[in-house]
């Protein structure tokens, strides 16, 4: 195993590095995919055995034909995470802004992002999706 230098990461990065070294887990969960960039997604680094990809729309997910044929552990899911109940989706102007929470929400941090549709989708609990 390699260690890395996370005085050289943000202190995100720093913290989720320290953490993987630390447990090691056996798979992960990574609800939200999307492009599948940003320091959430550090755990690619480290190529865990078992994977689970979670995004409720798939046509921001095509990178992920490449990762999945070179790891046959890995899946994709398309399902929206929640308590197992139907619940709104909201799509906004910003794609990778779209999910559960009301947009007008975020009107004082983001007041330029519009709610571009919302449906009410069935959502799947984390215990459902782990034991599927």
């Amino acid at each position: 195993m390699s260690y890395l230098n996370i005085s050289q990461l943000s202190s995100v990065q720093g913290v989720l590095h320290t953490l993987w070294q630390a447990y090691q887990p056996e798979a992960v969960i990574h609800a939200g995919i999307g492009r599948g960039v940003g320091e959430l997604v550090f755990w690619r680094e480290y190529q865990p055995a078992q994977v689970v990809m979670v995004d409720a729309e798939t046509d921001r997910c095509q990178w992920l034909a490449a990762a999945l044929a070179q790891h046959p552990n890995w899946a994709m899911q398309q399902c929206v995470l929640a308590d197992g109940q139907a619940q709104t989706f909201y799509r906004a102007s910003h794609p990778d802004e779209s999910g559960l929470y009301p947009l007008t929400a975020l009107d004082a941090i983001w007041p330029n992002l519009r709610q571009a549709s919302a449906e009410v989708v069935e959502t799947v609990s984390l215990d459902e999706l782990a034991s599927s």
